[in-house]
């Protein structure tokens, strides 16, 4: 009797543990996989200067079949040309299409400024003013030049004579506006 309970709890634990299995294992524990379902993961991205690395997996099992390797692109290169401006200097080269990296050939310094000048005079009553604009980017600066010239008034002259009341007026020989009073 005590062999028969122990051969039963021998079936109850093998038994127990085939259903362990069958839950927890993979299907290739039970089954040969066929591997015919597969994708490629790449493990390191190819480029330019660095070759790349990729293996081919089976979806179901999960099994690394093959490593593959990619050898490095190298770079495609385009001619690049960079027109100087005012303030940034300009280069001609070469530089990959697909990564950037450039090589400069030839360099072209920056062209600085070329401004026009214009002079406004002073007013009565404002000062002059002297403005600059480049020709070639539009960049302006300006600055005022001495004080404004105020007003150079002519002699007092005798307008006209009402009721004993005697009114007179100058006028400034710059802008030509006329001052009264009254005396």
């Amino acid at each position: 009797m005590k062999k028969a309970t122990t051969i039963r709890k021998l079936i109850t634990l093998s038994l127990c543990l085939m259903m362990c299995l069958s839950v927890f294992a993979p299907a290739s524990v039970f089954a040969k996989c066929s591997h015919k379902n597969t994708k490629l993961v790449v493990l390191k991205e190819v480029t330019c200067t660095r070759n790349g690395k990729c293996v081919k997996v089976c979806i179901k099992c999960g099994k690394n079949l093959k490593t593959c390797s990619v050898k490095k692109l190298g770079h495609t290169y385009k001619h690049i040309y960079i027109k100087p401006t005012c303030n940034n200097r300009g280069w001609e080269g070469t530089m990959c299409k697909r990564c950037g990296y450039s090589v400069a050939e030839k360099s072209y310094p920056a062209l600085g400024h070329n401004y026009k000048t214009t002079v406004y005079k002073g007013t009565c009553n404002t000062p002059g003013v002297t403005v600059k604009v480049c020709k070639r980017c539009g960049d302006k600066k300006s600055y005022s030049t001495g004080k404004a010239l105020g007003h150079k008034w002519g002699k007092w002259q005798l307008v006209s004579i009402n009721g004993g009341k005697a009114r007179y007026s100058r006028t400034c020989s710059r802008c030509h506006k006329t001052k009264y009073k009254n005396n």
